[in-house]
Formats: structure tokens, C-alpha cells, sequence
């Protein structure tokens, strides 16, 4: 038996730091957590959008090292820097099933390695099923948009389009392979897409905003027939959408979600090689660090994302 911090939100907007014991069994994995993302999505927890019972553990990203593991466990050892789908992340100490974790490549910093929100990427890219010559557009150049274009620019595609409201953003787009970038502020969206591709329309198309404004102007840019239209982002209430768009051209409509996944696991399993070969480039999406005891603060900034915040992390070390 161990005791450890972790971050539990109490009431909605309030967290707070405590103290208990947690011990591991004979086929569990002791984690001393070293890193842990911050995620948009628990935001709605945060703000009590979301039906958890409280208190609840905060983070889900967790990266760590191995602090020991019980008899029956043979994949890992003491020492072993792991990351993977297990939690809470807000937390000194983590219990893991070894089928949940995976060893993290030498090459990799350690907090580079989030293998939860890539194994999403992963997923979100399986799904869109990308193929050559594919008109690639991501709506909203916030982390998971940025993740997957970094990704996505070493397929075979045509072009990859990001559309933002921020420059700043938009910036790190084109850093990060984007082929057209638009400041949907400044231009009519749609006329820009017809002379790109020729009026064929999007193939694919990534709506990371959570907007019901997202959805219907994806609804005008996608191609006919089959156009592949992936939900990224999460939503706390219903919204309103045009789906006479979606009827008329045939667009395939996908929730991207991890519950959409065949295999989660396997999906970690090829997240982590494209982090080894370097696919995701991650020193140029983690903007902002904080400490455990600074978790409160870490939430209010995750909330109102300032046009510098990208990826948030909390560390431990």
C-alpha cells in the first residue's frame, strides 16, 4: 500500500488535492506518474456539464515510470517508462493492467509521449479512411486538429486545408504540414474551397470546433457522394444541423470517438510507432506546464484557451 496525491474535483469548478492509499494486485502495475494532459473534454466534467459522481479523479493522459508490479506481471519491470490507458493522470501514483500500457520508444521525451489523445488520433485518421489524392480539411487548428494534420501530411494526399479563427494557429498549421491555411474571419470559405479543388469538394473532413456551425459549413464543403465527415470533438448538449446537405451529396457522417474504434489498443500500439518515427510533432503543440498543486489554475486557463494555448500538460517532477 501506497499513498498519493491526486487532483478530485469536489463540486463543479472546485478541485482539490488529497491524500489516500492505493494499493496494486498480484496482475497490476504501480505507476509513479511523471506527466499527465490536460483535455478539452474534461472541461465538461469541470464545469458540471457532464453526470460523474463526485468527488471524482481528474486525468486521463498520464505518462510514468514503473514503480513496481505484482507477481504475476511479466511484460514490465521497475524502471520501465510506460504511457497508455490508464488513470486517474492527476495523480503521484497510477495502478495499470499491463494489457492497458505500453513501453515508451528510447527516442521519445518522455512527456511527449500522451498515449491517450494519440491513440484518438489514430482512431479519428483510421476512420476517415484517407485515401490518395484525398482533399483533406481540418475545421478548428486546436490540438487534436494540429495532431492529426501532422500525421496526415505524410499521406498521399492532394491537399490538407486548416481553417481557423486564429492566426496564431494557423501558423503552427502550415509548421505542421497544412498545404492551405484560412482565417475563416477574413474570407468566404467556400469560394476558396471551389478554387482549390477544382470544385470537386472535400473528401474528407475533420470538425474539431464542436459547433453546430461547424457541422452545417462542413455540410456545403464536402464533395458528392461519400465524402467522409469525422466528429472529433465532444458535446454536452444536443445541437441543431442542417442534415439536408448531408442527404443531398450522400456525406458519411462519423463519430470518431474512441468507442468507434475497433481495437483501442491496437490503436495505442500504432500511436506509439508514429511517435517513434516522429510523426507527431509534440515540441511545437505543448504550449503551457503546470504543477499538481496548480491544477485549478491549470482548468481555468484549459477553459478560457487563450489564442497561445494549445496542448497543456501537468507535471510532477
Amino acid at each position: 500500500m501506497i499513498t498519493r496525491k491526486v487532483a478530485k474535483l469536489i463540486s463543479p469548478g472546485k478541485i482539490e488535492i488529497v491524500e489516500e492509499k492505493i494499493e496494486f494486485k498480484q496482475d497490476e502495475v504501480l505507476i509513479k506518474n511523471l506527466f499527465c494532459g490536460l483535455c478539452s473534454w474534461e472541461v465538461l466534467i469541470y464545469k458540471g456539464k457532464l453526470d460523474f459522481k463526485l468527488p471524482h479523479a481528474l486525468g486521463h493522459e498520464p505518462v510514468g515510470i514503473v514503480e513496481n508490479v505484482g507477481s504475476k506481471v511479466t511484460e514490465f519491470k521497475k524502471g520501465d517508462r510506460v504511457t497508455g490507458l490508464y488513470g486517474p493522470g492527476f495523480a503521484t501514483y497510477s495502478v495499470g493492467r499491463p494489457t492497458d500500457l505500453i513501453k515508451i520508444p528510447d527516442n521519445v521525451k518522455t512527456e511527449h509521449a500522451l498515449g491517450e489523445p494519440l491513440t484518438c488520433i489514430i482512431n479519428i485518421v483510421r476512420a476517415g479512411q484517407v485515401e490518395p489524392g484525398d482533399y483533406v480539411l481540418i475545421l478548428g487548428c486546436g490540438f487534436m486538429g494540429l495532431v492529426a494534420m501532422s500525421i496526415l501530411k505524410h499521406f498521399p494526399v492532394r491537399g490538407i486545408i486548416g481553417v481557423d479563427v486564429s492566426d496564431y494557429k494557423l501558423n503552427i498549421a502550415r509548421q505542421l504540414g497544412a498545404d492551405y491555411t484560412f482565417n475563416i474571419g477574413n474570407i468566404k470559405i467556400e469560394d476558396e474551397i471551389n478554387k482549390i479543388t477544382n470544385g470537386h469538394g472535400i473528401d474528407v473532413a475533420l470538425e474539431c470546433t464542436g459547433k453546430a456551425e461547424g457541422m452545417n459549413l462542413l455540410g456545403k464543403l464536402m464533395r458528392r457522394s461519400r465524402g467522409r465527415l469525422l466528429i472529433v470533438t465532444s458535446h454536452s448538449q444536443p445541437i441543431q444541423c442542417d442534415l439536408l446537405p448531408w442527404e443531398e451529396k450522400g456525406i458519411i457522417v462519423i463519430p470518431a470517438h474512441p468507442s468507434y474504434s475497433l481495437n483501442i489498443k491496437d490503436d495505442l500500439r500504432r500511436a506509439i510507432l508514429c511517435l517513434e518515427k516522429g510523426y507527431f510533432l509534440m515540441e511545437k503543440l505543448i504550449t503551457h506546464k503546470f504543477r499538481l498543486e496548480e491544477v485549478q489554475k491549470a482548468f481555468s486557463i484549459l477553459t478560457e484557451k487563450p489564442e497561445d494555448y494549445i496542448k497543456g500538460i501537468i507535471t510532477f517532477d
